[in-house]
């Protein structure tokens, strides 16, 4: 059996990756915004898919550390409980 850190580990990236791939598209909403916000005379281009990576890497990281946070203090309480 792995050790219960390498099944946080574990557990943490699939949670990671399925809340991610639920992830709509937030490119065009960037963009919406970006339009809203900026005067029209200033001219920005934007990568939607650049921006669609950026929010699910940081999404992504802060799931697996929220999740690997939760399960290691469930571990360890647990190891503290059984001595």
């Amino acid at each position: 059996m792995a050790e219960p850190q390498t099944q946080v580990i574990k557990a943490a990236k699939k949670v990671a990756k399925t809340v991610t791939k639920e992830l709509p598209p937030v490119g065009p909403i960037v963009e919406d915004v970006m339009q809203e916000v900026i005067p029209e005379d200033v001219d920005i281009e934007l990568d939607s898919k650049e921006v669609d990576e950026s929010v699910k890497d940081a999404v992504k990281d802060a799931v697996k550390e929220a999740v690997q946070g939760v399960m290691t203090e469930v571990v360890e309480r647990k190891d503290a409980g059984d001595k």
